[in-house]
């Protein structure tokens, strides 16, 4: 074949394979009526489910609320073993705010997480300490995995 047959030939082959696709298309059967399946009477009057992401955000709610019960109630243990004793170090800040952020899995224990301090009241070593603290951390199962963040203060 030359070079000016080429682009000919490469006409052509396009030219049939899209006559074969548009003939063979046309005799297959058109597909099921969907709108007839919607028609019959439901069985179930009950009302409908609420949708997925309006679930996904009660469960996140409940999932945030559970997070920060269960770090309300080691708030005193936190004080006793993390932030006393750099406390005695340093006196200063007099408070900090720290922010743990993660992922509860379906079993209610963290999958991913960490804890960070806000940069206004920084002490070295206090995330890392709080984060060893919550290793344990556990909530009620949400059934599927959530995002959560929540916000701790020290003392």
């Amino acid at each position: 074949m030359s070079n000016q047959t080429l682009p000919l030939a490469v006409l052509g082959g396009g030219a049939l394979i899209g006559l074969g696709l548009y003939f063979g298309l046309r005799e297959r059967p058109p597909p099921a009526d969907a709108t007839s399946a919607k028609a019959l009477p439901a069985a179930n009057t009950a009302p409908a489910p609420p949708e997925p992401s309006e679930l996904h955000q009660r469960s996140k709610e409940a999932v945030q609320l559970a997070l920060k019960s269960e770090l309300d109630r080691r708030h005193a243990a936190l004080v006793d073993h993390c932030w006393k004793p750099l406390a005695a170090k340093d006196p200063d800040p007099a408070s900090a705010k720290l922010s743990w952020n993660g992922t509860i899995g379906a079993s209610g224990k963290p999958v991913a997480y960490g804890v960070s301090e806000h940069r206004d009241a920084y002490r070295a070593g206090l995330a890392e300490c709080v984060q060893k603290d919550l290793l344990s951390l556990q909530v009620p199962p949400p059934g599927s995995s959530v995002q959560v963040s929540v916000d701790i203060q020290l003392p």
